[in-house]
Formats: C-alpha cells, sequence, structure tokens
C-alpha cells in the first residue's frame, strides 16, 4: 500500500478484486517480507505509517504465487 507522498494503489487493489484476482500485501517481520491475502479490514499502520495486515503469522504466500507485482514508490535505482 501506498504512502501519502506516494501512487495511490488503492483504486487498483479494488479493481483486480473486482475482477477475480487474488490480492497479496507485504509485512515486515524482523529482516523478513511476509506476504499476506489482501483484506481492508485487517489493515494498520506500522511505525513508518504503512499500511500492512495486522494479523498475526498463520498463513503467508511466496513470491512464485504472484503473477503481477505493483511497487509503490518515490524513486527507485539500480546500482
Amino acid at each position: 500500500m501506498g504512502m501519502e507522498n506516494e501512487l495511490n494503489t488503492q483504486p487498483i487493489v479494488d479493481m483486480a478484486i473486482k475482477v477475480g484476482k487474488k490480492v497479496f500485501i507485504p509485512r515486515v517481520s524482523k529482516k523478513d517480507l511476509l506476504w499476506f491475502d489482501y483484506s481492508k479490514d485487517r489493515l494498520s499502520r506500522s511505525n513508518f505509517g504503512i499500511l500492512e495486515p495486522n494479523q498475526e503469522v498463520n498463513f503467508t504466500h511466496s513470491l512464485n504465487e504472484f503473477d503481477l507485482m505493483i511497487v509503490p514508490g518515490v524513486t527507485f535505482y539500480t546500482r
């Protein structure tokens, strides 16, 4: 989910759900990025102000399940 100064991804998420797509969003846990099913009523803001799943770690998804990843951001660079 994008932050205030990033692209608003909510319309993309809403459309994906409307057409029957599975939507996953990440949560940082220690040094790992865990992926959970999107649920609008199960989101809370992290210490950094990022909306993320607030459920306990009970079922996560792996990256090989994804067909498309949308990453909101302000600046990206390659090394």
